[in-house]
């Protein structure tokens, strides 16, 4: 059977063929020369080899083939014995880790799957990675139910000198977790039998890449957990207030101790102001002026901060060049709102939200922003902190107040789990030329293909994975974006690196490694890839059906041979 992938509409290439066919053979008939019989098939072969060519004919065959049911690591034999019962026609296929099933062929790669993909039918166990999936409507089977740490969740970036939790979920009989770190112990929980939530926390004190690791005594399992931590990232942030308070200044110490510079103008009258600075030398902020703005990294208005015209649209214009603003919106500012922002009456002069593992309530200004936010921390009905685009920097708003009572109350690290998150999403963006992005989840194996993401400035970006260099194609679409896959064939910390500095680091774990974990990934990733139609078992592979091969295309060079013949033959024709 013929089918087509034309590279044009079908419709537009067969009218311009008409048309061109018309016009030469009309040509043809004018000229007056021999073998016009001749010449007239040959304009026809011609304008059809570049129709041809267009078209992209390719050629599908019907072979009679028998569906495969794939049996992968953790399937129930009982499962596998209930649909042969029903279905003895279906050849039996085994991945290298699964166990022996009697009369079923083992692969001796998962690598060799792609020549049976289209004839896959049932996929029983844990499944197939993303990469492996089959090509055609299956059905998928979970087998045995993993028991370990089932889910594990760790920030995308952890910082030094900041506490760092790790959140999870643990499937069996009841244990003790330990969390190690290169020193030793770092935090440990007792866990119930069942499938409990768990949290481990710890605050790294150098940066670098280091090898963690939980050891669960239920299953005597001690599984290497990668942590790379990034230094903190000194930010220089501007506070404007009409007047002092007990939040504004609680906030500042905090900004001042974690390294940023700070400086505060507090107006004491229409034109005078009081200044104070922080990890930094002091500076004139009478004057709000783009090239004071450029200094920044972020703009704190707090306590209906008095802005002139001039000193709002010169906050606003370097927002747009990416700047980043706070607003610490107040009960009385409802009324006049900034920004763009559009602040409504809400019910409620409190807000209950969840930070660090805990359920606290605190004030908040009893309204909400009608705009649709991008949420940083956000209750059960609204966003009490988010933001909104505009331009290149990010506009943002905190509706929580009197956030310091936790300071007081003996809770400074849910008080920086409060502001933290929101000072540094805000934040002007480091501008960098190159941008290299690792695509894998957590764990990655040895010999599994890696996907590479890279963002760069730079008309042909150069990476290497441990200095060797790696090939990359770019989007079709979008300039600047990179792509390109590649293997690993060791355990252990491995680096992309760019020519201009940028890179990324990423470990691969030894593959008998976070064996519950990779079932629990695996198993839900195939049950949500699996045809949803119920009839990809029953419908398909009856015994001797007939089953579409892959079409193949028909090489091009036939269709140039067939120009070249048919143009030759009409420069030659008229010499004859």
């Amino acid at each position: 059977m013929v089918q087509l992938e034309p590279i044009f509409a079908p419709a537009l290439l067969v009218g311009v063929s008409l048309v061109l066919l018309f016009l030469f053979t009309v040509l043809e008939i004018k000229r007056k020369a021999k073998l016009l019989a001749a010449r007239l098939v040959a304009v026809v072969l011609l304008v059809l080899s570049v129709l041809f060519y267009l078209l992209q004919p390719a050629v599908r065959s019907n072979a009679v083939m028998n569906g495969v049911l794939l049996l992968t690591q953790n399937y129930l034999a009982v499962q596998v014995d209930s649909v042969l019962a029903q279905r003895p026609d279906l050849q039996i296929l085994l991945v290298p880790e699964a166990a022996p099933y009697k009369s079923a062929a083992r692969l001796n790669s998962v690598n060799e799957l792609p020549a049976y993909a289209s004839r896959i039918r049932i996929v029983m166990g844990d499944g197939l990675p993303k990469w492996a999936l089959p090509n055609s409507d299956f059905e998928f089977v979970k087998g045995k139910k993993p028991e370990g740490i089932v889910n594990l969740n760790k920030p995308v970036k952890i910082f030094a000198n900041r506490k760092t939790t790790l959140t999870g979920l643990w499937r069996g009989e009841a244990t003790m977790l330990h969390l190690l770190g290169p020193g030793g112990a770092v935090d440990s929980v007792r866990l119930e039998s069942g499938t409990q939530p768990f949290r481990l926390s710890f605050k790294a004190q150098q940066t670098g890449m280091f090898l963690f690791s939980i050891k669960a005594s239920a299953t005597n399992t001690n599984d290497i957990l990668p942590i790379e931590v990034l230094p903190t990232r000194s930010l220089a942030v501007l506070v404007l207030q009409s007047y002092p308070s007990a939040e504004t200044r609680y906030l500042k110490n905090h900004l001042i101790e974690q390294g940023n510079y700070v400086a505060v103008r507090t107006q004491v009258s229409a034109t005078n102001y009081h200044t104070e600075f922080g990890n930094g030398a002091a500076r004139t902020l009478n004057r709000i002026t783009p090239e004071l703005l450029r200094e920044f990294d972020l703009v704190v208005l707090a306590n209906e901060a008095a802005l002139t015209k001039a000193d709002q649209g010169a906050v606003e214009r370097a927002v747009s060049e990416g700047l980043g603003l706070l607003w610490l919106c107040t009960n009385d500012e409802l009324q006049k709102p900034f920004a763009g922002f559009e602040p409504i009456a809400y019910a409620s002069d409190t807000a209950r939200v969840r930070v660090e593992g805990k359920e606290i309530v605190l004030p908040a200004v009893a309204g909400h922003m009608k705009n649709n936010l991008y949420p940083i921390i956000a209750t059960a009905n609204r966003t009490v902190s988010g933001y909104k685009i505009a331009g290149v920097g990010k506009m943002g708003v905190q509706l929580l107040q009197e956030t310091y009572a936790l300071l007081a109350q003996g809770e400074p690290e849910v008080y920086a789990a409060i502001w933290t998150p929101v000072v540094e999403t805000l934040a002007r963006t480091n501008a960098v030329a190159t941008k290299i992005q690792i695509e894998n989840d957590f764990p990655i194996y040895p010999n599994e293909p890696i996907e590479l993401n890279v963002i760069s400035s730079h008309a042909l970006p150069e990476v290497a994975l441990d200095s060797i260099a790696l090939p990359l194609r770019e989007d079709a679409v979008i300039d600047g974006y990179w792509t390109t896959t590649f293997w690993t064939t060791q355990s252990g910390w491995h680096a992309v690196t760019s020519a201009d500095s940028a890179a990324a680091g990423f470990y691969v774990s030894k593959p008998n490694a976070w064996q519950a974990l990779r079932s629990t990934t695996l198993q839900n990733l195939n049950y949500t890839s699996q045809s949803k139609t119920g009839e990809a078992a029953h419908t398909v592979t009856l015994p001797g059906e007939a089953h579409n091969q892959p079409a193949h295309k028909i090489s091009s060079l036939w269709f140039f041979i067939l120009f070249l013949v048919a143009a030759g033959f009409l420069w030659l024709a008229p010499k004859l």
